[in-house]
């Protein structure tokens, strides 16, 4: 080769020297860089997270607290209006005392609703009262006409604030204190909730300052339109039109997830990581944003010092080189053969260190790296294994379960489950005892491994109760002593420390009647059609009620404790009996507790007064109908009538069983 020929030996290994240095420094920063970069991002957003997370629920605390104080002064005011005059002064005493006491408010207002066209009605109200504090306004230059000035020139939204009964406004004016309106009506079941409206008004100024804990972060609160509530920055809510219109703000507001993390492309062109989360509270959203420049300065930083650091090891290297040949160039060659492997995918590789020099310091750091690579792969493949076990749980949880649909005597079933993780803690199942069919229903403590566990330990004892009962029929005659052989089995696998929610029912396939324990289960609910009115509407309740619905509940309240609570447990037997037409629902409190986007529970209440209008259907149909139910409140379940399972994004597994009694 041509180098061969014009330099020497001595040359020529420099030159072979520094190359190979040179590459083996690249590699270990191209590799340090990385791992610190997926480190430092994970900690970005993780942070940003949680100071969104934090601030989130300070805010909901706190507008929660001042909300309920603004409805106990307007119920304070309502009230007083029924009673004498010596009584509605007492009141006025009463809610001046509760506005000067709170720290929060610096002006509140009564407005109640209004037939009359005056010059001080707005959209049908008029005010009722005006208070406001004094001292509180002097500092800005602000008088006692300030705030009456201020509904002229910004009218509150009404109607809107009686459809949503929680509203925020951001009143803040130039030159004048940051003020936040808080606007609230009485609780809905108050009859007179529609007639008055509750304003207080607060300073922000106090609130700002904890908007401003962190000096990277931007933080601040928008309304489900996307104005500007409060700003770590007060100058931004004095601006004329306080709102953030940036394609980023519109996907989280229009977002249907609760709280996350992403990084956006702003209006301006700079990139920024923005975390945000939802209150549950008046449609707000806390969010967090700081630039991406900024949040990586420290790798920028590790960059350059790197670069800085491999310059000096290179320059320092080139001297040695020309001086030590030979014991440098062999522990280069060594560090390069090294690489080679880790190219290869042999992060096992390490390099014996014979210096303390700047060489043997780069094999030292190449030994950590390769250390901590095996350390990631290890990582990563015992998650990729346990992902795997809990499909492989869920595939055999799922064979727990029997067939959706059967029939039995007089009888028609139809159930449905879904869990709300990849192992659920919720369990039913049956059983023929020849003239009676068992039905099992029970809901372990909690939900995933644990929980699966359990409801294994209910399936597999129910098996050996059938096996048994069909050797030896006077085995199991009644629910008490299948209840005691449960309870032994939930007891030992759980060691006590979880529980089963339970319930065992007899059915007479001939009588219909029904003999059951109950171990601190929900109790079953009985509709009892009497009539078709629901027939033309087919897919929900109807407006007019055609069945009735009672609670199977001949204990009177008195529950049996869980399986599992321990083995000297005894269980009481009650009888019901079944009518022509009745229809039995078995149900886990999942069905009526898990909570929709806004926060709602389905509640046992909103179930009763569905079940009336389905009692003419078919247990299937029924179902079905209760499906449809469900899908409008809590969204799509992704189910076609079969059991499914997985991650849900419920807070609990969901179970029920439809029997219909010919």
């Amino acid at each position: 080769m041509w180098v061969g020929r014009i330099f020497s030996i001595r040359y020529k290994f420099f030159l072979v020297t520094a190359l190979l240095l040179t590459l083996a420094i690249l590699v270990y920063l191209y590799l340090a860089v990385y791992l610190f970069n997926a480190d430092k991002s994970a900690y970005v957003y993780d942070s940003n997270a949680a100071i969104v997370g934090s601030l989130a629920d300070q805010l909901t605390a706190e507008f929660d607290s001042d909300v309920k104080l603004l409805r106990l002064i307007g119920k304070t005011y309502v009230e007083s209006k029924k009673r004498d005059a010596s009584s509605s002064e007492e009141a006025m005493n009463a809610i001046k005392s509760l506005f000067q006491e709170s720290e929060q408010f610096v002006a509140i207002e009564l407005y109640e609703k209004t037939e009359e066209a005056a010059p001080n009605v707005t959209a049908g109200f008029r005010v009722v009262l005006r208070l406001q504090k004094a001292e509180e306004l002097r500092p800005y230059g602000l008088d006692e006409t300030f705030f009456a000035k201020l509904r002229e020139k910004r009218a509150l939204p009404f109607d809107t604030i009686r459809k949503a009964q929680v509203y925020f406004q951001n009143d803040s004016v130039a030159g004048n204190m940051p003020l936040l309106t808080v606007a609230t009506t009485l609780d809905s079941k108050n009859i007179e909730a529609g007639n008055f409206v509750f304003v207080a008004e607060l300073n922000q100024e106090r609130r700002i300052n904890s908007f401003n804990s962190s000096a990277v972060y931007t933080t601040y609160l928008i309304d489900r339109w996307g104005n500007l509530l409060v700003h770590s920055d007060m100058k931004k809510l004095f601006e004329e039109n306080a709102k953030i219109e940036s394609r980023a703000i519109q996907d989280i507001v229009t977002s249907k997830v609760v709280a996350g993390a992403k990084e956006f492309d702003g209006n301006d062109g700079i990139k920024r990581i923005v975390a945000y989360k939802k209150l549950p509270i008046g449609h707000l959203i806390a969010i967090s944003e700081i630039p991406t420049e900024k949040a990586f300065l420290a790798s920028k930083k590790l960059i350059e010092k790197s670069i800085l650091f491999a310059v000096l090891i290179l320059s320092f290297s080139f001297v040695v080189s020309l001086l030590s040949t030979k014991q440098l160039t062999s522990a280069l060659y060594r560090l390069y053969l090294a690489t080679l492997k880790v190219s290869e995918g042999d992060f096992t590789v390490q390099v014996e260190a014979r210096t303390r020099d700047e060489v043997g310091a780069l094999a030292l750091s190449f030994n950590k790296m390769t250390k901590e690579i095996i350390r990631l792969i290890k990582e990563t493949a015992d998650k990729a294994r346990m992902e795997k076990e809990l499909e492989t749980a869920q595939l055999v949880q799922d064979n727990f379960f029997p067939t959706t649909e059967l029939k039995f005597g007089s009888f028609e079933l139809a159930a449905f489950f879904k869990s709300a993780t990849e192992c659920g803690g919720d369990w039913w199942g049956h059983f023929d005892l020849g003239k009676k069919i068992v039905i099992l229903v029970g809901d372990a403590t909690g939900h995933g491994v644990p929980a699966a566990l359990i409801t294994a330990a209910a399936h597999s004892c129910s098996m050996t109760i059938e096996k048994i009962a069909s050797v030896v029929p006077s085995a199991f005659r009644s629910p008490a002593a299948v209840m005691d052989y449960l309870n032994s089995a939930v007891y030992h696998a759980g060691r006590g420390k979880v529980k089963m929610t339970f319930f065992t029912a007899f059915i007479d396939k001939q009588s219909g009647e029904v003999t059951y324990c109950n171990a601190s289960h929900e109790m079953p609910m009985i509709i009892k059609n009497i009539g078709q009115s629901g027939e033309e509407r087919g897919q929900g309740a109807t407006s007019t009620s055609a069945a009735t619905v009672d609670v199977m509940d001949e204990g009177k309240g008195k529950l049996d404790p869980c399986l599992g609570e321990g083995l000297d447990v005894r269980f009481t037997e009650h009888a019901y009996q079944l009518a022509s037409g009745d229809m039995v629902l078995w149900y886990t409190d999942g069905l009526i507790e898990n909570r929709n986007k806004e926060g709602a529970e389905y509640s046992e209440k909103r179930l009763v007064r569905f079940l009336k209008g389905i009692g003419h259907l078919s247990a299937r149909e029924a179902r079905e109908a209760l499906l449809r139910e469900l899908e409008v409140f809590f969204g799509k379940l992704e189910d076609d009538s079969e059991e499914t399972s997985g991650n849900t994004g419920f807070d609990d597994d969901i179970t029920f069983l439809l029997l219909k009694k010919a």
